[in-house]
């Protein structure tokens, strides 16, 4: 059998527990493809299969794919240049291989030299004796230049006779460690290699990182396993994206909710562990709670489903509702715990009398009033989830999100010396959609609309309302804005007049809009 002989230097590095020995030699790249491979995953490994690792480390398929385009730009660069590559590459021992036995070499005398030889076989098959943690696409692509045979430097990380201080783990561990931060590193692929091997968010003892680790495996079982205790078929499976080399949305079994395995975590985190009153549920069973939700949802929907915002495609997906329907399942369960039957939330909600086709009236999905309608799916949905009902008046979200029975509220207050107000005696007025209310305040001289969120004395603004602008009305010219109205709120004995008219806009989802119209008088 043939061997590639690396003749190196030896220097044991000690850590608080441990002593490494570390190895630093020359090799030829064309030499290293034959002993040394990238323990990596492959561009077409199901999703369903990188989830069902990452939640059984240490994971043995951890680094990424070959880029052959990186590959071919490196060989070309280092076979028309002067190019010199004095960047060491970082290789291990294969776990999987029966092992290698550095030696110290000898001189003729018989004395001991500071070298020390690593002779690594050639294999016809797998596995390659040696792992590649970091230069994969350096030594592949200086292999195929002409510098093939020019030795290039390596770092050896391997157990002498009698040690075994260095695992599988360890490796691994290492390679997330110089390679997650490195630039081109797949957010997808870093979220669950930093996950597999504790690292940073994760890394035990670390700020909320019992609250990461929950959050992340929740994703996984959502994606990896078939079916759960309380559900035979699980919908979601292989339906969240946790290989990044299949593209960014996942096959079509899952109709709706696209995401990948970084952005649904990040839900979870937020709008469950964050939010959680009591006792958190276990991640296998919240991703169990999820994928019921969603079989209830589908239950739910009317007919045609594939024209709604949840499970349809094209201009019928809305994305901002899909993120909103989650955030309000998990908010819920943060309240409340694991509902008897997510079928009876949604018809207690009429999603099953409700119109979910939105392409024949939100037009507008993108820029600050796609942002708007965002944060109107983020607030309704858990809103009336935990309420457990729909909106005083209100029969269906579809009507409510266009704006029915929407609403400002005006709070008019006393000040006191300083000009602040104070708050005794305050009138609250409600300015509804379609209103032209004139309304004398009397003394008072702070008068604020409250923006959506805002509350003042236990009032707050129609949860439908997603922005809000005043203007006074144009007798010529531009109309005067006040958006001191909208914010902390306005003064008037710094008006001269004895009134004040303002146009009143609201935005309501996809950009409908509604408006209303004040005069305050006082004395």
């Amino acid at each position: 059998m043939s061997v590639v002989q690396i003749d190196c230097l030896r220097q044991q590095v000690q850590t608080s527990k441990k002593k490494f020995p570390i190895f630093v030699g020359f090799a030829k790249p064309s030499d290293l493809v034959q002993v040394a491979v990238a323990p990596a995953f492959k561009t077409s490994d199901p999703h369903r299969e990188i989830a069902q690792r990452v939640l059984q480390p240490p994971v043995s398929s951890w680094q990424r794919p070959l880029d052959e385009t990186r590959v071919e730009i490196i060989a070309n660069v280092f076979s028309s240049s002067d190019e010199l590559m004095p960047n060491p590459v970082l290789l291990s021992a294969n776990i999987d291989h029966s092992g290698l036995k550095p030696k110290v070499v000898t001189a003729a005398d018989g004395s001991h030299t500071p070298l020390w030889r690593i002779e690594v076989p050639v294999n016809d098959v797998e596995p390659k004796p040696l792992w590649i943690l970091d230069g994969q696409h350096r030594i592949s692509g200086l292999s195929r230049s002409s510098q093939a045979d020019n030795p290039i430097p390596v770092v050896l990380l391997l157990n002498t006779s009698g040690q075994s201080v260095y695992s599988g783990r360890d490796f691994a561990h290492i390679f997330a460690q110089v390679t997650v931060t490195a630039k081109g590193l797949d957010s997808i692929h870093e979220e669950w290699l930093t996950y597999s091997y504790e690292l940073e968010r994760y890394a035990p003892g670390g700020q909320d990182s019992e609250l990461h680790r929950a959050a992340f495996e929740t994703v996984a079982y959502l994606c990896g396993n078939a079916g759960f205790e309380n559900l035979d078929v699980n919908p979601w499976l292989n339906g969240v994206v946790f290989n990044p080399g299949l593209g960014s949305t996942p096959p079509a079994t899952l109709a709706g909710f696209h995401y990948s395995s970084p952005e649904l975590k990040d839900l979870v985190l937020k709008h469950y562990y964050r939010q959680v009153i009591g006792a958190q549920i276990d991640p296998e069973d919240l991703a169990s709670e999820i994928a019921r939700a969603y079989v209830a949802l589908e239950a739910a929907l009317p007919i045609p489903k594939d024209e709604s915002v949840f499970l349809g495609k094209g201009t019928h997906a809305h994305k901002v509702l899909q993120d909103g329907f989650l955030i309000g399942v998990l908010r819920r369960l943060a309240h409340f715990g694991v509902p008897n039957s997510w079928l009876d939330v949604l018809k207690s909600l009429n999603f099953h009398k409700t119109d979910w086709n939105f392409s024949t009236w939100a037009k507008t999905r993108g820029g600050n009033a796609g942002n708007t309608s965002r944060r109107l799916a983020e607030t309704i949905f858990p809103r009336v989830m935990i309420q457990g009902s729909l909106p005083v008046g209100i029969d269906n979200l579809a009507d409510y999100f266009r704006g029915n029975d929407a609403f400002v509220t005006v709070i008019c207050r006393h000040v006191n010396g300083a000009g602040k107000p104070v708050s005794k005696d305050p009138l609250v007025i409600t300015l509804k959609n379609g209103n032209k209310q004139t309304r004398d305040i009397g003394a008072r001289r702070h008068v604020r609309i409250l923006k959506p969120g805002a509350s003042v004395l236990g009032n707050e603004t129609a949860s439908n309302v997603g922005k809000i602008e005043a203007f006074e009305p144009a007798t010529m010219g531009r109309p005067k804005k006040h958006p001191e109205l909208i914010g902390r709120g306005l003064n008037i004995s710094l008006v001269e007049a004895k009134s004040l008219e303002v146009d009143v806009v609201m935005e309501h989802y996809g950009a409908e809009l509604g408006s209303a119209n004040l005069t305050i008088k006082w004395t």
